[in-house]
């Protein structure tokens, strides 16, 4: 283990890793994480386009400024898996009246989906690497085209004509996640 600068940084990189669903709902702030992987090619319009995104949303959805940080969490030959943390202060206080915990979610989801855009536009995956899952449907619909899902319908079809493996995640009934 390190220690001084580099210590202090390894460990912060390792914690930022692990921000989860849960501290999006930290007393006084909005923390997430939103990651994708890229070419080399589209990472520096890519990076851009998320950067600009996710400060408009943040303005947009919690009414102040925020921060938006980035880490190359995996780097490949092809390409980056840049990880896009946001932090908001500000938008919460310590004990929500009812119905807050909604709205900093949707807080979040609509950082989210504008980040999300960017990444789709610019060539990005809708994951890196934590799978699809119901919160990133709309985002992977967008990434895999008509013809991929087409193929995946006739898989799933195949292996799983009653339907019971991880319904509506692939193939989007569009079942949305609260996160």
């Amino acid at each position: 283990e390190r220690d001084g600068l580099a210590g202090s940084w390894g460990k912060m990189f390792m914690r930022g890793g692990y921000t989860s669903t849960a501290s999006c709902l930290l007393p006084s702030a909005l923390v997430n994480t939103c990651e994708t992987a890229c070419t080399w090619a589209a990472f520096p319009a890519l990076h851009a386009a998320v950067l600009r995104s996710a400060r408009a949303a943040i303005r947009e959805a919690c009414g102040v400024e925020g921060h938006v940080t980035c880490r190359l969490t995996h780097v490949y030959p092809d390409g980056p898996a840049p990880y896009y943390t946001v932090v908001v202060r500000g938008v919460r206080c310590d004990d929500p009246p009812a119905g807050e915990d909604d709205a900093r979610i949707g807080m979040w989801l609509a950082i989210k989906r504008a980040m999300m855009a960017s990444i789709i536009q610019h060539g990005g995956t809708s994951t890196h690497h934590h799978a699809v899952g119901r919160l990133h449907v709309p985002d992977f619909e967008a990434e895999r085209g008509a013809l991929c899902g087409t193929y995946l319908a006739a898989a799933k079809a195949a292996h799983d004509p009653a339907g019971i493996m991880n319904p509506g995640v692939l193939l989007g009934s569009r079942a949305q996640s609260k996160l």
